[in-house]
């Protein structure tokens, strides 16, 4: 559909040509002596009246189903992972120390090769590995399963390969920035950051529910061979659910996600690509060298290009102390509720744990889908961070204290 002309009255003296190269427009300026007239053939229309790019709903709905799965891998242990450990013969008192050391192997993990898998993702693809990091949490849960009946070594070490193979986070967030425009950008992450949100539900309801079922539920007594495995393994039923979650998820994946990397297209799925993707989309470039930004600091020049401006060094850090508050409250969250009533903890039992953590998944989804969005136009994102930044950590000290 060919943009509207229009035409404007315009008093000059001298014939000139004016092209403007935003959005690849032509604005033409003739001599009012001759024509009068002002004629802009190829305008592009105004910011109001600007056509909101449909959301590949398959794309998303498959993205948010893997990014759920790999949520749920990393919150489902926490409602039995203190009782897990004082099973492997750990005191009360250390408890929280363990507990640490195996719910941050996954972490570690994750910091490690996190980079990595960029790193991977630029050369082969988004698609494969999204899809691989997905089937490897299937199987490093089935390895957890096991590793909690024999030792806490293994454990965390099932714990940091699981981590350490997980890219499908860093890597659904470049996916995300690669179907969608400015237009439809924010709904669409908005939902991938929902998809967290449900992973704090299921995953955390699976860990609670499922652990130690044999004790727990009377509908498996005429199964005795089942109770007697369900018993020794009191822990493997929740993760190899999350495990399955991770298959199905994987599987959905490889239906109906389509590679966004150019090199790795082929031309029926590039055409495909091309139709979707954004034509205006605003890029960066990492290595600009703006002085407005720029670090000043000799030390920056031992950064990677990415970290060398002030705004984007800025914004990382504070993430990464943000991500440090919300994993700790979280550890330490599951200590204290576990914690018996004589040393100044709750008592909680796994199904107590779990629906708390349930609530908090609920509370979270709810906020980013409908309260978020509300408050970020009226007061901005850097205001918002601000607030929601002290009233969580204040909030969550008053709840630990």
């Amino acid at each position: 559909m060919e943009s509207p002309t229009k035409v404007c009255k315009r008093r000059d003296t001298s014939s000139e040509v004016q092209k403007c190269h935003g959005d690849g427009c032509t604005i033409t300026i003739e001599d009012a002596a001759s024509t009068d007239t002002l004629n802009t053939s190829t305008v592009p229309p105004s910011t109001s009246s600007t056509k909101i790019t449909p959301i590949p709903m398959k794309k998303v709905a498959a993205l948010f189903v893997l990014l759920f799965a790999n949520a749920a891998v990393s919150t489902s242990p926490f409602p039995f992972l203190p009782f897990m450990v004082q099973d492997l013969g750990v005191s009360v008192e250390e408890t929280g120390s363990y507990v640490g050391i195996v719910a941050g192997g996954m972490y570690l993990g994750n910091t490690a090769s996190n980079w990595l898998w960029g790193i991977i993702a630029d050369k082969y693809g988004r698609r494969p590995v999204m899809l691989f990091s997905t089937v490897m949490q299937a199987i490093f849960c089935a390895v957890f399963a096991v590793s909690t009946r024999w030792s806490i070594p293994l454990a965390t070490i099932a714990r940091f390969l699981g981590g350490a193979t997980n890219g499908a986070l860093p890597v659904g967030k470049t996916y995300v920035s690669e179907i969608t425009d400015h237009t439809n950008q924010g709904k669409v992450m908005s939902v991938i950051t929902i998809s967290w949100g449900a992973g704090m539900v299921i995953g955390p309801a699976l860990g609670g529910f499922l652990s130690d079922p044999a004790r727990k539920y009377d509908f498996l007594d005429p199964y005795p061979s089942l109770k007697s495995v369900l018993l020794e393994y009191k822990y493997a039923l929740p993760m190899l659910a999350v495990g399955g979650v991770c298959l199905l998820s994987a599987f959905l994946g490889y239906v109906y996600l389509i590679e966004t990397l150019p090199s790795r297209q082929t031309d029926k799925l590039s055409a495909d690509t091309k139709t979707n993707t954004p034509t205006h989309a605003k890029t960066m470039d990492v290595n600009t060298d703006d002085n407005e930004f720029a670090l000043s600091s000799s030390w920056s020049q031992y950064l990677p290009p990415l970290l060398r401006h002030r705004t984007r060094f800025t914004a990382i850090a504070l993430y990464c102390l943000l991500c440090l508050q919300g994993v700790g409250f979280n550890e330490l969250y599951n200590v204290f509720c576990a914690t018996p009533h004589a040393l100044g903890g709750l008592q909680y039992t796994t199904n107590d744990i779990g629906f708390t953590l349930i609530a908090y998944g609920v509370c979270q989804s709810l906020v980013t889908a409908l309260i978020y969005p509300a408050l970020e136009r009226r007061y901005g994102i850097c205001a918002l961070f601000r607030c929601v930044d002290f009233w969580n950590v204040d909030l969550r000290a008053c709840i630990l204290t």
